[in-house]
């Protein structure tokens, strides 16, 4: 995570969307593991998150964790119930624009890690 003090504002130059206050990076799978990979090769940190229903509600309460949220270097949705208000679509969208976070999680982090 790149946060030297509480007081410094999260980077949001990506394409990202506010939802209930958390972002939600607007990436498919292969930007959000190229991400990760870059990360890994220059062996720069990459705080990712997953932010899904619960969180959004313990974001509510919890300063520190949602903070923790909002400087995320990435941050993928985990689940429809995030992606569907975040693509701006009522019902389920056909975007490959959004990955679910622990397929992103799983996929590209030891990807990342054996080739790093």
């Amino acid at each position: 995570m790149r946060i030297e003090s509480a007081a410094q504002a999260p980077d949001f130059s990506r394409e990202v969307h506010c939802l209930l206050g958390l972002p939600i990076d607007t990436v498919d799978l292969a930007v959000a593991e190229r991400r990760i990979r870059s990360a890994a090769a220059s062996r720069s940190p990459c705080f990712l998150s997953t932010p899904n229903v619960n969180w959004l509600i313990a974001c509510q309460s919890d300063a520190a964790f949602r903070d923790s949220v909002i400087n995320s270097d990435l941050s993928v949705a985990d689940g429809m119930p995030l992606v569907w208000p975040a693509s701006g679509s009522p019902a389920p969208p056909c975007s490959t624009r959004f990955v679910a976070g622990p397929e992103n999680g799983c996929r590209s982090t030891f990807s990342a890690a054996r080739t790093a």
